[in-house]
This record gives structure tokens, C-alpha cells and sequence, in this order.
């Protein structure tokens, strides 16, 4: 992040203040969608007409009772049509899924998504204009966003372990899981037999939810729930597993890729990607501007394909020290959090040994594993937990004996009377 007041004044979009940019102009029409070579990349002056949080945002998308101007709520409806679209061409069912983790601590991304998806849209279909025009530019010296697809062996244990609901997962809907063993594998609804094949489990909770929903005619909320893979035990599962197979996204050089594959962002689908959206709060937009602007002036690129690789592996390992930290913080304000207020969690068994239990909590994959760890010999069980073989599907089933009973519990402090 630039210090303040760069980040804050000089270079903030500040309504009525004129500032200077690079502009990526996109064309659209309603039959056929963006128009690909009438995009245009130029230096521009912007002037914001108003800041918006996403909660507005997303009032105005909702047709919620809102304050803002008429015409501004008309441009974003008309711009968040357009991302829709967009959305539709890039994920295909994948449209459907509906995340539960939040982006921010104090908003739940849920209640704003779509306003969160018109920006990431445009974010997602800039950064990769941007890194098709520099890569025509100068082939060798880009710093470009990649992630290697997981490994070939680790993705067929998957496929096998999982095989009668990967294809079920709106959240891999259109994924080549290994590229090079399968090329035209891909995860669709559409592979699933019409037949019925095996039985969905749902929690409780959420099928009566799911109920309600239809039967106030709440579309919208019945569709996310069936959306969101991670109240679903078995996507659950399948999908935190998917997730710890997948590389780590990082910074790397046009010059030292040599295949189309070892350049493409695996889980965007996109090849190539870079980061221009952002220079405010990432040194490597501002590399990429300043790329940007030798190529506008029809300069020679102002670094070489060296000092391009040195930065792009200093800010991998400054990238990866700085999400280690914001996740041990984020593990601690939880800490203090659970001091103060105890909460119940709804989670998922993952694998069990005869010491310890790893649990799934949904919502919360970037919680440390050992929070997601439970120790058998906390849980005060009467003798050794036993493993024993469920006779009609053949899994092992760990049981465990308490001589403790709890009979009822509400979640209410009990009150106490004083004398």
C-alpha cells in the first residue's frame, strides 16, 4: 500500500478532483456481447462523480430504496448487466455457486456478492487485456499472475475418492481438474446420470431453510443455498481437499515461460494475467503502469527480463510472508474473539486417527489447521476410541463412549440467582 497521503489524496479517486490514469475502453453491444478488437488502451483524466461501498452498490443492484441519483443507479444496472453477462461466458454453471467466506471482517460477503462480482468482472477482463497488450509489446520482460495446475496423481486420487459428486460442485463447474492426463475432462453437472445414483446428504438446518425458501417463493435465497458448495457435507469435503491440492499463485517472467500452460492462472482459466488494476495498494500494478507507459510512448521496455524475474521473486516471498502474518492475525482476533463469546460451529469430520479428529468448519478455510484439529484425548471419553468397518459401504467408523451425558442444551447462559 502507498503511504498517505498518496494512497489517501494524491492518487485516490476523490469525487470532483481531476485525476490523471490509464484507461481501458471496452465495447459492448447487446447481440454479441464485448467487442474484443475495438478495445482501446489510453491515457486518460478521470473525475469521480461519488465513492460507493459495496452495500450501496449493492441496494441500487437489489432495487433497494436508495438516496442516489437516478442516472447514477441506472449506469450501475446497466454495468452490472454487462458483468453478469460477462460472468456467464466465464464460469458457465460455475454462475451458481455461492461463496460463504467473507472478504472483509466486518461485512459479510454474501449480503453484498453481486456488487462484489460487478467489480470483479472488469478487474478480471482489464488484468488480462492489459497482459495480452504488453505481452505483444515486450514478449520477455511482463511480470505475469500464474498458477501450475495441481498434480496429475493427487487430482486422480481425488476424482476416484469423490467420483459421485465432483461433477455436482458449482464451484469447479468447467475445470480441466488435470490438463495433462485428461484434456477433455471437465467437471459439468451435465456428466452426472440422469438416473438417480447416490443419495445427497443435507444438513437439518439446511433443508428446512431450503424449504422455507420455496415456499415463500424466495428464489434467490433457495438458489444460494443449493449454491454454496460449504454447507453441503460431501462438496464440503471434496472441495476443502480440492483446495489443498491446488499451487500457490505467484509472480513469474514472460521470459522464463515456454509453454502456454506453465503461464496460464489455473483456477481463473486464463492465460495470460497480470495486475494493473491496483497500484495504490500493489507495488506490481506500478511495475505493469510503468511498462504500460513505454509501450504507449512506443519506448523500449524500461527494465530487462532480469530485473523483472529478481522483482517478481522478491514479491513472491514478500506476498507469502505477508498472508502468513495477516492469517496468524486474523487466527488471533478469533482467539480474543471466542474469549469474549463463545460461538458454536457447524463443521464436518475430515479424517480421524486414533489421537486426533480434523474437522471442516465452513466459512473458515484460512483458519490455521490447528484450530481445525481436535485432540481424542480432550474430548474425556469413557475408554480407547475403537475403529470399526461400516458393513454396508465398507468405511471405517471411529466410535467413541462417553459416560457423561448432555441431554439438552440451547445455547443460553443459565441464570444465576443473587443472594
Amino acid at each position: 500500500m502507498l503511504p498517505s497521503p498518496l494512497s489517501t489524496k494524491l492518487c485516490s479517486l476523490i469525487p470532483g478532483e481531476l485525476r490523471p490514469s490509464i484507461s481501458v475502453f471496452f465495447i459492448f453491444n447487446k447481440k454479441d456481447g464485448l467487442q474484443k478488437h475495438l478495445t482501446e488502451i489510453q491515457r486518460s483524466h478521470i473525475k469521480s462523480i461519488k465513492q460507493f461501498s459495496y452495500r450501496e452498490v449493492q441496494n441500487i443492484i437489489l432495487k433497494a430504496e436508495t438516496t442516489i441519483q437516478d442516472s447514477l443507479c441506472k449506469q450501475i444496472n446497466g454495468l452490472f448487466n454487462l458483468a453478469k453477462n460477462q460472468r456467464i461466458n466465464r464460469l458457465g454453471s460455475g454462475l451458481f455457486y455461492s461463496a460463504i467466506e467473507k472478504h472483509d471482517e466486518d461485512e459479510d460477503f454474501m449480503d453484498t456478492r453481486e456488487a462484489h462480482y460487478l467489480v470483479e468482472e472488469f478487474m478480471i477482463l482489464a488484468n488480462n487485456t492489459i497482459g495480452k497488450f504488453l505481452l505483444k509489446k515486450f514478449k520477455d520482460c511482463i511480470p505475469l499472475r500464474v498458477q501450475l495446475p495441481p498434480n496429475a496423481e493427487h487430482v486422480k486420487a481425488w476424482l476416484e475418492s469423490h467420483k459421485c459428486y465432483v461433477d455436482l460442485i458449482l464451484k469447479l463447474q468447467g475445470i480441466h481438474p488435470s490438463p495433462s492426463l485428461w484434456p477433455d475432462r471437465k467437471l459439468s453437472i451435465d456428466n452426472t446420470p440422469t438416473e438417480k445414483n447416490e443419495l445427497l446428504m443435507y444438513q437439518h438446518w439446511v433443508w428446512k431453510k431450503l424449504l422455507l425458501a420455496i415456499e415463500q417463493k424466495d428464489y434467490t435465497s433457495a438458489s444460494q443455498i443449493i449454491g454454496c458448495d460449504e454447507i453441503h457435507p460431501f462438496s464440503c469435503l471434496a472441495l476443502d481437499e480440492w483446495y489443498e491440492y491446488q499451487e500457490r499463485a505467484e509472480y513469474k517472467c514472460s521470459g522464463e515461460i515456454h509453454t502456454k500452460q506453465d503461464g496460464s492462472h489455473f483456477t481463473l482459466g486464463i492465460f495470460p494475467y497480470t495486475h494493473f488494476t491496483s497500484p495504490i495498494r500493489r507495488y506490481l500494478d506500478i511495475i505493469v503502469h510503468r511498462l504500460l507507459h513505454c509501450a504507449l510512448d512506443n519506448k523500449n521496455s524500461c527494465y530487462t527480463k532480469d530485473e523483472v524475474s529478481e522483482m517478481c521473486n522478491h514479491l513472491n516471498e514478500v506476498t507469502r510472508r505477508a498472508k502468513k502474518y495477516q492469517k496468524q492475525c486474523r487466527a488471533l482476533r478469533w482467539g480474543y474473539k471466542l474469549i469474549e463469546e463463545p460461538q458454536i460451529f457447524y463443521g464436518f469430520v475430515k479424517t480421524v486417527s486414533e489421537k486426533e479428529v480434523s474437522v471442516v468448519y465452513p466459512g473458515h478455510r484460512s483458519l490455521p489447521k490447528s484450530s481445525k484439529t481436535i485432540q481424542l484425548n480432550c474430548l474425556n471419553a469413557l475408554k480407547k476410541p475403537e475403529f470399526k468397518t461400516d458393513t454396508s459401504n465398507g468405511r471405517k467408523i471411529l466410535e467413541l463412549t462417553w459416560k457423561k451425558r448432555l441431554y439438552s442444551f440451547d445455547g443460553n447462559t443459565p441464570s444465576r440467582r443473587v443472594e
